[in-house]
């Protein structure tokens, strides 16, 4: 339309131009002499074709914006999309047959319609917005709404909208589409996931279920059979410290090699159940990694000897050995590591060497290695052997048994303790397994070896068949600063040790392996304390193969010491010391060790002071006795006590406000350090809080056994830890109520959780009147049956104390101490009413 006015009012003043040129020309013309004429003719009709030619140039130039209009208007009308220009109110003033079409009115209708007649209300203020966007700082938008079609049916549409300027007026293309269908997809599919949710929760929740009744299943299996098999390996304990024929001690060692067997295996069953399940944590304790590493092979020292196996530990001595972790998982891979390798080795030796491999400043990597001379693994089956149940021999007939747990186990524990397990084997050629571990560095500084100052220096002949032996002996020594020679042949002992008496630097001890018979090595120290310039070297014999009456024999023949191999390395230091008369042996060591350990008992009740120091004294130890807490600080004053029995509840000043003056900024006394353990008969969750808020750095429950004691001696004693003057000690992390745990355990579900808190609160009483019953009746085993099954159920909601309340309850049953169990009832039912007063909120 506007092109066409265009042309039309140019081609009308190229006409009135031309006339008045033709004017002009005429009156130049008459003018003009005669011979000019023909030229301008010419030039007349030059200027006639150009005009025809532009003439033509303008009639087709019209032609194609006739077509390029018809082209944009079929385009614009038959598009899929639909189109509206808006002025600033949102008035319409152009149109597609699209857009009137899916709005389901006429064209013409559309035009100076205001475009909020056809948006769902619930929906103008997304289209507001947006406007607004446009107007402050946007050039172009997009956003979805629903539209009316024929001012009904509402459907979703993607809408576009750029602003631009058309006669200095601001205006808005909108273009708009139909995604009815993808939102209805999108709708249809939320609802899907929706449902795939709540069938996923509803099927975890059953596996977790099944989960828990599996673990009380085999919690209960345990229980059932350990029971029975405790008795059994006791008797016969019992049994073998009897005088038996020969034949009868054997049977009697096979019964309790046999029930130890079934043992692991039900520790094997629950602890891959437990990693299965992800029930199984880990512990942050204070050891120290050389001795724990020696109990395990001390363990085994009686298995590799019978079978003439040597067995030996190097630690690196770069490695720190005062270390944070679990000491016994570590002790649980090696266990079955070395297990393992006694097992498959015939004849040889094995290894457990310990090597770092990191080092931060807080924390170590390590590599644990157990080398054996065994038989070895075939090539195709050493990433089988780590899979569940799997055996490299599984025929009925094989000669090794097993059920196949040890080695996945160990590859879950190492795993979680930040490393991997591998092995590398050659069937026939020996098996080197070796499992990494990130372990933390505790906060104390590596210990000096106490008084080793005094070998420093000390010059030592070592004689060792085995090289791996030797190494480890030489490692020792160089840490101690020993002048040291190796030798690997016992004929020349002696001569060894006369020469360097005559260049004037003796050795003064000789280390002698014992790796024959007796008799010979009865004869060699015999024979060096019977020659005036040696007999003043003092002899440490080492043997992986001692039998009884062989110390007697070695202490007259001029033998010092006598120690088992693997040695210890604090064994050893306390052979070189010396510092008593008579042959050193191990047990010896020990018995020194705990008559060094200073431990003082407060306890104002006569029998207790008796009985307690009695269990002490079967202990090995020894012990001072005060009747009240002032009398414990002014002892504390005065000598250094390693470990101090407190008694609570005495007269004149009870345990927590002697315990209160001992660790006071204020004390003046020589170890406010000092390891302080409670003595309470008070089984509430808040005597305990007490007695650690206070200071102290841990509790025994009265009446307590031998073996609790021994236990929390063993566990001060192998991990001290450092307190400073008034340091306090954290409560364990009990809970009335753990929302976290429950929320995890109904997969994030609020109202699932409320549904199973409910229930737990409306049936819980009756169960614990079913309890009350079973007491009163005396049924042990339906006690322990329910209380077992509380446990669980008060673990699954979340009910921490609750549930340590009432497996106090089971461990009653179990220890048939009936009697005690309505006292812990009345602390469930306390319990339970604190639990619902949080719970429900």
């Amino acid at each position: 339309m506007k092109n066409n006015a265009d042309f039309i009012r140019i081609k009308n003043r190229a006409e009135e131009m031309l006339n008045s040129r033709s004017l002009n020309a005429v009156q130049k013309v008459e003018s003009l002499p005669s011979y000019e004429i023909p030229k301008l003719l010419y030039n007349l009709q030059v200027h006639q074709i150009e005009l025809e030619l532009q003439n033509d140039e303008l009639l087709k130039t019209q032609e194609e914006l006739e077509s390029a209009k018809k082209r944009y208007f079929n385009l614009y009308d038959l598009a899929p999309v639909g189109y509206v220009t808006l002025n600033e109110k949102g008035i319409i003033l152009e149109s597609n047959l699209a857009a009137a079409k899916m709005l389901g009115v006429v064209r013409s209708t559309l035009i100076k319609q205001s475009i909020l007649k056809f948006i769902c209300p619930e929906d103008r203020d997304i289209f507001y917005l947006n406007c607004r966007r446009l107007f402050e700082t946007e050039f172009k938008v997009s956003f979805a709404l629903r539209m009316y079609q024929n001012s009904s049916e509402d459907f979703w549409v993607h809408v576009e909208i750029t602003k631009i300027l058309r006669d200095d007026e601001i205006c808005f293309l909108t273009s708009f589409f139909d995604i009815t269908d993808k939102v209805q997809a999108k709708e249809k599919a939320k609802e899907e996931l929706e449902q795939a949710l709540v069938q996923a929760r509803e099927m975890a929740f059953k596996a977790e279920c099944a989960n828990a009744a599996k673990n009380d299943f085999l919690a209960s299996m345990s229980h059932e059979i350990r029971t029975p098999m405790n008795g059994v390996i006791g008797m016969t304990n019992i049994l073998l410290d009897m005088e038996l024929t020969t034949e009868q001690r054997r049977y009697a060692e096979i019964i309790k090699s046999s029930g130890q067997s079934l043992l692991s295996i039900i520790n094997d069953i629950l602890d891959f159940s437990r990693i299965e399940t992800k029930k199984l944590d880990l512990e942050m304790l204070d050891f120290d990694l050389r001795i724990t590493f020696e109990d395990v092979i001390e363990i085994f020292y009686m298995r590799a000897r019978e079978k003439n196996l040597e067995l030996n530990v190097i630690v690196d001595p770069e490695v720190p050995v005062l270390l944070k972790g679990d000491p016994g998982r570590l002790r649980q891979i090696l266990t079955y590591l070395v297990g393992n390798a006694i097992k498959f080795t015939q004849k040889g030796e094995i290894l457990v060497e310990v090597r770092l491999l990191e080092e931060s400043e807080n924390d170590v990597f390590i590599r644990v290695s157990v080398a054996d001379t065994g038989i070895g693994i075939p090539h195709n089956r050493l990433t089988d052997i780590f899979e569940p149940f799997v055996q490299i021999d599984a025929s009925p007939c094989r000669k090794f048994g097993g059920i196949g747990l040890g080695l996945p186990i160990s590859k879950q524990l190492a795993e979680m303790m930040g490393g991997r397990i591998g092995v590398n084997s050659c069937e026939n050629s020996g098996s080197e397994f070796w499992f990494t571990a990130r372990l933390r560095k505790q906060l104390r500084e590596e210990p000096r070896e106490e008084d080793s100052d005094e070998i420093t220096g000390m010059k030592v002949l070592v004689f060792d068949c085995c090289p791996t032996s030797r190494l480890m002996i030489k490692l020792l020594l160089e840490s101690w600063k020993c002048r040291f020679e190796e030798i690997d042949d016992v004929n020349i002992v002696f001569e060894k040790l006369i020469e360097a008496e005559k260049l004037g630097d003796p050795f003064q001890v000789a280390i002698i392996d014992l790796f024959a018979s007796i008799d010979n090595f009865l004869k060699l120290g015999q024979k060096i304390k019977s020659n005036d310039c040696i007999s003043k070297t003092r002899i440490i014999a080492m043997t992986s193969f001692g039998k009884r009456g062989d110390v007697l024999q070695l202490e007259k023949a001029g033998y010092s010491a006598y120690l088992l191999k693997p040695v210890r390395k604090l064994h050893l230091l306390e052979c070189l010391k010396q510092k008593t008369s008579g042959i050193i042996t191990r047990h010896k060591i020990v018995e020194l060790f705990k008559k060094s350990i200073k431990i003082l008992l407060v306890e104002d009740n006569v029998a207790n002071q008796q009985a307690a120091s009695v269990q002490l004294q079967k202990l090995g130890y020894s012990c001072d006795i005060v009747a009240n807490g002032k009398e414990a600080v002014q002892m504390v004053g005065k000598i250094p006590y390693d470990i101090v029995f407190m008694d609570c509840q005495m007269p004149v000043m009870d345990g927590f406000e002697a315990t209160d003056a001992i660790r006071s900024d204020n004390s003046i006394l020589n170890n406010s350090n000092i390891v302080i353990i409670a003595m309470t008969s008070g089984t509430m969750l808040e005597d305990r809080e007490k007695c650690l808020k206070c200071g102290m750095n841990d509790y025994i429950l009265k009446p307590f056994q031998t073996k609790d004691l021994a236990s929390v001696i063993d566990k001060w004693l192998a991990h001290q830890k450092k307190f400073s003057p008034g340091t306090k000690v954290s409560p364990p992390p009990l809970s009335v109520f753990n929302r976290e745990i429950m929320l995890e355990n109904v997969m994030g579900s609020e109202a699932l959780l409320i549904e199973i808190i409910e229930d737990f609160v409306k049936t819980f009483p009756a169960s614990i009147d079913l309890l009350e019953k079973f007491v009163e009746d005396g049924d042990r085993h339906e006690i322990e049956k329910l209380a077992s099954a509380l446990t669980v159920k008060t673990a699954f909601v979340g009910a921490k104390v609750l549930q340590a309340v009432i497996f106090g309850i089971e461990q009653l049953a179990v220890f048939e101490k009936i009697e005690e169990i309505p006292f812990s009832i009345t602390m469930v039912r306390q319990q339970f009413e604190i639990f619902k007063g949080v719970a429900c909120k």
